[in-house]
């Protein structure tokens, strides 16, 4: 499941500005359209993809106050292949 996670992640930034952010509502409404689920149910390895995904600088991710999760492009998004 984290490879098809890590997948629909990679859509949703290719087709994200730098300058913009991906949403926690945005990666569940495309999980759920490309995989057939809720994301929901593979919270853990959501979290080891996006630890991944930080760790090697694809992309960055935060916690806003109202405790939901924004995704960013990392400096090495571009070198990035799923």
């Amino acid at each position: 499941m984290k490879k098809k996670i890590e997948k629909v992640l990679f859509d949703l930034l290719s087709k994200t500005p730098f300058s913009k952010a991906v949403l926690g509502h945005e990666i569940a409404a495309t999980f759920g359209s490309m995989v057939g689920g809720n994301i929901n149910d593979y919270f853990d390895d959501l979290k080891i993809v996006l630890n991944e995904l930080e760790e090697n600088g694809f992309a960055h991710t935060e916690m806003l106050p109202n405790g939901n999760l924004r995704v960013t492009k990392g400096v090495d998004f571009s070198s990035w292949t799923p």
